[in-house]
This record gives C-alpha cells, sequence and structure tokens, in this order.
C-alpha cells in the first residue's frame, strides 16, 4: 500500500446497513477466507450475512469497517462478550481483518484502536482475545506487533468424506457400550435430556487451557436455548449425540456437528468430550474438524485474505 493512502474507520451496525453494505462486507469475508482456506470453493454471500446479523439477547457487540479514500471496504473489526458467561466477563471476544493489499500500513492497528475505544468504561480488568492461522503469517505478526500473546495452540483436523471407508464407520457405530445409550439430537435439546447434557459439555472445562486468563465455565439450561436459537436464525443445522450413564442418567460425553446448507463443502464437528468419575477414565480435548463432503470442483481465484495491518 502506499504510505499516503488515508483510511477512514466507521462503526457498522447490520441493522441499519443497506442491503449493498451487507453484500460488500460479506465479499470482504469472502476475500479473508480464501487465503485462509484457498482449497474452498467461495462461501455463500447470503451465509455469511446471516451469521454476522444473527445476535442474541446477551450479546453486547461493536463492529467497524475502514474504508480508503474511494470509499472501498478494506478493513473490518469487530468486538463482543455474553453478558450471561460471568465466569468471563473480563473476556472480550475480538476480530479483525485486513485486506491484503492493504496491511502494513496501520490500518489493523486503527481498527483495533476503534474496538478498545468501544469497550471504555466497562470495567478496569480486560483481555482481548482472537485467533489467528498459520496459513495467514501476517496476522501472528500483527499480534506480536500489538504485544499480544500466544495462550493456546491449537489444531484443525480436516477429513475428505469422499475417502472414508464407510464400511469400518459402520462397525463403530454398531458398537456397544455396556451401561451407558446414546441420544441423538436433531434440534432442541429434550427438558429430560438437559442436565445430562449440560454435565457432559461441563467436561470441557479439563481440557487444555494453555496460558490464556480463561476462567471455567458452568454452561446453563438458557445458554443452551440461547444457542439453538441463534443457530435456527442463522440458518444453522446442528446435530449432537449425548452419552447417557444408564445406571445413573448421568452424562458421560459429548459431540456435535454444525452445517449450513448454504455451505455444502463443509460440517464442523465440535467437542468432543467424556467425562471422568465412577462412569469411567476422563478423555477430553479441544478439537475443530473439518469434515468435507465432497471435494470442491475448483479452487477459487483472486484476491486472499486478512489478519492484520
Amino acid at each position: 500500500m502506499s504510505p499516503t493512502t488515508t483510511y477512514t474507520v466507521l462503526p457498522f451496525d447490520t441493522v441499519t446497513a443497506s442491503p449493498p453494505e451487507l453484500e460488500e462486507s460479506g465479499r470482504f469475508q469472502q476475500v479473508l477466507a480464501a487465503e485462509r482456506v484457498p482449497e474452498d470453493p467461495p462461501m455463500s454471500i447470503e451465509a455469511l450475512i446471516s451469521r454476522m446479523s444473527t445476535t442474541t439477547p446477551s450479546e453486547w457487540r461493536a463492529m467497524f469497517v475502514a474504508r480508503d479514500a474511494a470509499g472501498a471496504l478494506v478493513g473490518m473489526g469487530f468486538v463482543g462478550r455474553h453478558l450471561n458467561e460471568p465466569e468471563n466477563a473480563h473476556i472480550r471476544w475480538c476480530e479483525i481483518g485486513v485486506h491484503p493489499e492493504h496491511r502494513r500500513g496501520g490500518l489493523g492497528r486503527a481498527l483495533f484502536g476503534a474496538l478498545v475505544g468501544a469497550c471504555e468504561g466497562q470495567s478496569e480488568d480486560m483481555t482481548f482475545m482472537g485467533q489467528t492461522s498459520d496459513r495467514v503469517p501476517s496476522g501472528d505478526a500483527f499480534c506480536a506487533a500489538l504485544g499480544a500473546e500466544a495462550g493456546l495452540g491449537m489444531k484443525t483436523n480436516q477429513l475428505d468424506l469422499a475417502t472414508v471407508d464407510r464400511g469400518t464407520v459402520q462397525a463403530w457405530a454398531a458398537r456397544t457400550a455396556p451401561g451407558y445409550r446414546l441420544e441423538l439430537v436433531t434440534e432442541r435439546m429434550p427438558d429430560e435430556l438437559m442436565d445430562a447434557a449440560l454435565e457432559a459439555a461441563n467436561g470441557m472445562n479439563d481440557a487444555p487451557m494453555g496460558t490464556m486468563r480463561f476462567a471455567e465455565e458452568r454452561m446453563t439450561a438458557d445458554q443452551v436455548r440461547e444457542r439453538e436459537a441463534w443457530a435456527r436464525t442463522a440458518g444453522m443445522v446442528r446435530r449432537t449425540i449425548v452419552a447417557v450413564h444408564e445406571a445413573t442418567g448421568a452424562g458421560a460425553g459429548f459431540t456435535n456437528l454444525s452445517y449450513d446448507p448454504r455451505i455444502p463443502h463443509v460440517v464442523q464437528q465440535g467437542g468432543p468430550a467424556a467425562t471422568s468419575g465412577p462412569r469411567g477414565p476422563c478423555r477430553r480435548q479441544r478439537v475443530d474438524t473439518r469434515l468435507r463432503p465432497r471435494r470442491p470442483p475448483h479452487r477459487p481465484s483472486g484476491p486472499s485474505a486478512p489478519a492484520g495491518g
């Protein structure tokens, strides 16, 4: 970028934004995704807008966009927190994306400054957290320039379902564990299963936390209902399996899937966790798995994406 380029950082509200502005923000996110996962086809603009626009009653957030002198959108920033998560009230989750042609000129810092300013007066104890990808090295460089510290390294596994041995998977699925049963939840978590599901989900508190200032959270039924509502509004399909200990009715483990029909090439798998105690050994981990229903028909071309600046 030219050292003489000037930018304007402005608040962005998905409620008041015009349809062209929302589409522009979706296309900008496509640019960012193309650098992180160049093997994937472009994500649906409609899906990106839905996820960006959908919120919940307990969410506080602020968003900003950066425009160059010609008015083009070249950066976006987000900061937020959930008011119903008291254990980590000090954490502000944030995202910053800068177009690759406009990095290393202070734009990322300007966006981060706007995010911090939006939180002014909320608390004297705040920690800003976000994620970077080793596929976008500028993200780590930007965080280092800010003085941020890496808190926890994570790994994303990818499985191409076209290469899976279906017979082996069916054999695994047919196995039984004496004393346990598996409950499949396709839409709304049944009230009678909620306690077991919460116990299983809270098993994630034993997953690695690294050096992050992240306290143990106790998920509640209200949080589950809120997340279900968010997924429905955002157009997501969710599936959860809860393992239940027959003798006690306690939650012994879980795993879940989320899928957007408008983005057919990726299914996200979360968890899994298996609780410890009298029901067996503890096995918990933080896993993010991309399940690919089929290989994308092409590799997208065009500009790549974001992180700092």
